[in-house]
């Protein structure tokens, strides 16, 4: 689900943001700790994953943990609202396309932490060609916001860059996505929490590929 999982608002990315190193230290101090565990929905790991399956009838597999499954997915909100979706028809009709995104179903192990929690254990159980909802609570989503990343910058930082600090821009830091929530003469305030922290999401799942490593038993 690559980055794309924040909000289309949220999540920009600006190519020639040369941010300067200054807080560096801080940067690693405050965000690096935090931020590396907490899931940024959606990498594909196809590519990182042991191929050694089994030849079997996926007809008959219900996904465990292990498996290696394929999914296409819409993200919503708790009022329906869709936030993210792998599958392009649905970002267009929602309006969230991003025509830089490679949309596609996503490939991971269960269990192996990349997603979030919740994402893993709802697609336990389900067989090839399945659909169903799951309504995920933020303890195993995206968690709850955290003071502490919330960070302040002196405003030289941006000095030399072609950003103009401003309350509700969002900029990268170290590659770090925060969103600005107080600007003065001499700070700029800067919330690394994710957009999705705190929320209950709902997604809609469709296995669409199941494959069982040999050293994952049969169910």
């Amino acid at each position: 689900m690559n980055n794309h999982l924040y909000n289309k608002n949220y999540f920009i990315l600006y190519k020639n943001n040369n941010i300067r190193k200054n807080g560096d230290d801080k940067i690693k101090r405050v965000i690096i700790m935090l931020l590396l565990g907490v899931f940024i929905v959606g990498i594909s790991i196809s590519g990182c994953i042991n191929n050694s399956t089994e030849n079997t009838d996926k007809s008959q597999l219900t996904v465990k943990y292990g498996d290696i499954v394929t999914v296409d997915y819409i993200g919503m909100y708790k009022n329906g609202t869709v936030f993210d979706t792998s599958i392009e028809s649905v970002a267009k009709k929602n309006g969230i396309y991003n025509p830089q995104r490679d949309y596609k179903p996503i490939t991971f192990k269960v269990g192996d932490g990349k997603l979030i929690k919740g994402f893993e254990e709802g697609v336990i159980g389900m067989k090839k060609g399945e659909s169903k909802i799951i309504v995920i609570p933020p303890d195993k989503g995206y968690g709850y916001p955290n003071k502490k990343l919330i960070v302040s910058f002196p405003r030289g930082i941006f000095n030399g860059t072609n950003i103009t600090p401003e309350v509700g821009k969002v900029v990268l830091i170290r590659n770090y996505p925060g969103k600005i929530v107080k600007v003065n003469e001499t700070t700029v305030v800067i919330d690394f929490n994710s957009p999705l922290s705190g929320k209950t999401l709902k997604f809609n799942i469709t296995v669409l590929d199941i494959q069982r490593p040999t050293n994952v038993q049969s169910n």
